[in-house]
């Protein structure tokens, strides 16, 4: 039998990219241990967070599936009846923006950017 690993976000703001690389390959990890392994992400207050740091991670986890971050927000929106816009403000924009730049190798990880 599978169990769950719990990650709770305890801030307002996107987690770094150093911390969401970590989550990715320690979410990987979990789900290859057995094939009926759950994972439940969430945060105290803000649901669009939740939506944009999945997105993030689904990105990543399925990198055969997404041509990018925004392509997994396009789909997780749909999925659960956002409108992107409505996610995306201009913080988490630039966040992501970001996070596309280091997944395809254009800047480094550790580049800080100014949300």
């Amino acid at each position: 039998m599978g169990s769950v690993l719990d990650y709770h976000l305890k801030a307002e703001e996107p987690p770094s990219l150093q911390v969401v690389f970590l989550l990715a390959k320690e979410m990987i990890n979990w789900l290859n241990n057995h094939e009926q392994n759950v994972l439940l992400m969430h945060s105290d207050k803000c649901k669009d967070l939740d939506m944009l740091v999945a997105s993030l991670l689904i990105s990543m986890l399925f990198i055969n599936d997404f041509t990018s971050p925004n392509d997994a927000l396009y789909y997780v929106s749909e999925l659960f009846g956002y409108r992107v816009g409505r996610v995306m403000n201009s913080s988490y924009l630039r966040y992501f923006n970001h996070a596309e730049e280091v997944i395809k190798g254009l800047i480094p990880i550790d580049k800080t950017v100014k949300l």
